[in-house]
């Protein structure tokens, strides 16, 4: 069975003798053709991935495209350390005895 050549849904092309129809449906997802300009250093990491994954340049790409992309839209936290004071007991008080400290601190209606 021959290819059929029609570029839109429906078109009819003269092949030789014959006439094909295409009858493909219209898609949302179409794969876009960009030329890229890469540094040496990025096409070397490209090929080198490409060697090691077995994939295609195609894969490759759009693979570290999305990761960059994806991880550029989240913003860097700073991370959060805490930062330990010492804070002591009042004078008089201890860690010895709880309820006592219980006492002082909250009164005699903590129980």
């Amino acid at each position: 069975m021959g290819r059929l050549l029609a570029s839109r849904p429906g078109e009819k092309r003269h092949i030789g003798n014959k006439w094909l129809t295409s009858r493909r449906q219209l898609c949302k997802h179409h794969d876009v053709r960009t030329t890229l300009s890469l540094d040496e250093d990025v096409a070397k990491l490209l090929r080198s991935e490409i060697r090691r994954s077995g994939t295609s340049l195609k894969a490759v790409v759009n693979h570290f495209l999305r990761i960059g992309l994806i991880s550029s839209g989240k913003p860097s936290r700073k991370r959060f350390v805490v930062q330990p004071r010492p804070l002591g007991l009042p004078a008089g008080l201890r860690y010895d005895n709880v309820e006592e400290l219980l006492e002082a601190l909250e009164g005699t209606t903590h129980k």
